[in-house]
């Protein structure tokens, strides 16, 4: 008999970078332009930010950071975006983005890189959700002009949460939902500075949902919301707070391997047995006891990811029926189940399974699923198409 908990297991990771093609080479200095933003006229890109969606100031100042980064010759991958929105106050989850560069780079050749790319992005954001667009530029001093745009379908909004507090002090987190959106099986998820996420305690509201939590030591924190929508669990929104320390910019953080990434494999170990292997390894790490390899679980996590691929949507359901219905289908007997999955893009790095555990590890839900001690079965796919996206599942289950 299932665990009445069972949803609220499961959870996703979508793809956070797809890069335009950058049409120019080396450049020098870069200034970050402070150009208008899309509630100011005069805005150079105003019809291009038009065809992208609803215009965020916010977004706005990630992407200009983006655009900058991409001048100075650094990584503009899925992360960058992502540390983007969160130094600029963003709690919005699975950004996509593009970065174009050209000397005299115009609006008709803007539109034309990009028009083409906006039209492609599927909405990943569920119903309801509200597409928003920030577009920045950088320019270097050999005027060649860096433009970025980072694209979100924000699913939800972040009512004001401070991004320092002392140890001890009590926060809430409360979350609202344009008309239409789906909020059933929302919670608020928590990871400290060490240690297991917690699931907090969460209310509806008229609009949304509400939880609170105490800052119970000092360090940085990663609240995370969730929601459920036709495609199963999402993360929604996602915002750091520090407790009786000094907020950093997630830009400036070194990439840190997640614990087991690092973990050393047998030679000739294939992708999913070393990103069975990974998690593993972080469960140790914690004090958690290890899952059994099970291959009808490996086969159904497969099956799974190729039908992500098929569909090019990254979700718990993409027709074939949430974990719990796929592992009755099957006939393979569970108590308790849940999944992660993972998508990379083509530019996210070499090390493709370690990032792709490096990710999951990331996310306070997704560290859950890695970490349950009610799980004791694993079995993980990874697939990566020609242009190197990769889709990942970890299937978990307990024994029967």
């Amino acid at each position: 008999m299932r665990s009445p908990s069972l949803r609220q297991l499961f959870a996703t990771i979508v793809p956070l970078f797809l890069a335009a093609p950058a049409f120019a080479q080396s450049v020098g200095t870069v200034t970050d332009t402070a150009s208008p933003s899309a509630y100011v006229g005069g805005d150079a890109w105003a019809s291009l930010r038009t065809a992208c969606g609803t215009a965020d100031a916010r977004i706005d100042r990630a992407a200009r950071a983006l655009a900058a980064s991409h001048g100075r010759g650094e990584a503009t991958d899925g992360r960058a975006a992502t540390n983007a929105l969160r130094d600029a106050g963003d709690p919005h989850v699975w950004p996509r983005s593009a970065v174009l560069a050209a000397k005299d780079l115009d609006l008709a050749t803007a539109k034309e890189k990009l028009l083409p790319y906006f039209q492609g992005l599927a909405k990943s954001g569920g119903a309801g959700a509200v597409r928003r667009c920030g577009l920045g530029e950088a320019r270097a001093d050999d005027g060649t002009t860096h433009l970025a745009v980072i694209v979100v379908d924000a699913p939800a909004e972040l009512v004001a949460l401070p991004r320092q507090g002392r140890t001890g002090q009590w926060l809430t987190v409360e979350a609202t939902f344009p008309e239409g959106a789906t909020a059933t099986d929302g919670k608020v998820v928590i990871v400290g500075p060490d240690g297991k996420p917690r699931t907090v305690p969460t209310s509806t509201t008229e609009k949304g949902i509400k939880a609170r939590f105490a800052l119970d030591r000092p360090g940085a924190f990663t609240v995370q919301v969730l929601a459920t929508s036709e495609e199963g669990p999402r993360p929604v929104l996602e915002a750091p707070v520090f407790a009786d320390v000094t907020p950093t910019n997630a830009s400036s953080l070194p990439p840190a391997p997640a614990p087991g990434e690092d973990a050393p494999l047998p030679p000739g170990t294939d992708a999913p047995h070393a990103l069975a292997a990974m998690a593993n390894a972080a469960r140790g790490a914690e004090k958690a006891g290890p899952l059994r390899w099970d291959p009808a679980l490996a086969t159904l996590a497969a099956s799974h990811a190729a039908a992500m691929r098929a569909k090019g949507v990254l979700a718990h359901d993409v027709g074939n029926g949430d974990p719990a219905a796929r592992l009755r289908a099957a006939n393979v007997g569970f108590r308790y189940a849940g999944e992660n999955v993972v998508r990379l893009g083509p530019g996210d790095g070499e090390n493709r399974v370690g990032l792709a555990h490096r990710r999951l590890w990331e996310s306070p839900s997704h560290r859950g699923n890695v970490l349950n001690a009610q799980y004791t079965r694993i079995g993980t796919a990874i697939l990566v198409e020609s242009d190197g996206t990769l889709w990942g599942v970890e299937l978990f289950a307990s024994d029967p």
